[in-house]
Order: C-alpha cells, then structure tokens, then sequence
C-alpha cells in the first residue's frame, strides 16, 4: 500500500529541527515558490513543540521569506509577531540586537505592509539602528545601508513623525 505523499512531508517534516524547517523555508523563498504551506505549518508546531523559541536569526530568516514571497500566513505571520514583541518587552534598550536581524525584520515588515500596525516595533528596530555605532557599521556596507534606506522610504508614507525623527537622528550622526 502506497502512503499518501502529504503523510511523508510531515513525517519527514516532523522530524526536523527548527534551523531545518527554516532552511527548507528558505529555499522555497530562493526559489520563489510561495506553495510551502507545510513548512510554514511545520514551523509552528516545531515552535509550539520548542515550548515557544526560535532564535532572532531564524525568526528573522522566517519573516524575511514571508515578506519575499508575500506570503500571508496568519497563524505563522502572528506567532512571528509575537515573537518580535517578545524580543522589545525582554530587551527594551536593544542590547542584545545585532544589525543584521533587526535589519531584515524592519525591512520585512515594510514589505509586508505592517508598518502601521507594527508602530512600536518599528521605532524600536529604528532606535537600535540609527544609534552612532550601530548606524556606522550599517552604513558602511552598501547592501545594509541600501536596506537600512528602502526601510525608511517605506515607512515615511505610513509613519512620517517616527521615521523623521530617525532620519533626523542618522543625518546629526553621519
């Protein structure tokens, strides 16, 4: 008897890691294939399973694909959320952020047009960005400050007051 190809992808799908899960997420996301609904649930539960941890990189690796391949998934779409609201509530001054997260995430919720709805966050990963060291390291790779700069432009239209008040800040630094 034949088993049905959905109960071999989640068995095998089952079975792997969250750092896995995300690679496989990922490459959908190379390859522009926005059919990954079993990872993006496999992914959840290995989330739920992990008693609610991802890492900042693989969250950040997750929501960057969502953003690549426009992909609505609420139930992953919330838990990300979540997750990012976890990470301002446990390090509110952004000390434990590194760049290259805080950077993805920004520019992946500008892609996904959460903006608005992510307000707090967004002046937060600005906040961590635009500060003098941070911002010099940023800005002294040209695909960062590309991103660092596409970020800001997006977010002008829905958030003027908040990214002004960051370009404010990055323009008195640099």
């Amino acid at each position: 008897q034949l088993v049905p190809q959905e109960a071999v992808q989640s068995s095998l799908l089952g079975r792997m890691t969250m750092a896995e899960l995300v690679d496989v997420f990922e490459a959908f996301g190379a390859q522009g294939l926005a059919s990954c609904d079993s990872v993006a649930q496999a992914i959840v539960h290995r989330y739920g399973a992990n008693g609610g941890r991802i890492s900042r990189r693989n969250a950040a690796r997750v929501i960057r694909v969502m953003a690549q391949l426009r992909l609505a998934r609420p139930e992953l779409l919330e838990l990300l959320l979540a997750e990012l609201n976890g990470w301002q509530e446990s390090d509110p001054n952004g000390s434990e952020l590194r760049p290259r997260p805080a950077l993805t995430v920004l520019w992946s919720l500008s892609a996904l047009e959460l903006l608005p709805r992510t307000a707090h966050l967004v002046d937060w990963f600005l906040e961590f960005l635009c500060r003098e060291a941070v911002a010099g390291y940023v800005l002294g790779t040209k695909a960062q400050a590309v991103e660092l700069f596409e970020s800001l432009g997006a977010a002008q239209s829905s958030l003027p007051q908040l990214t002004t008040r960051h370009l404010e800040t990055l323009m008195a630094e640099h």
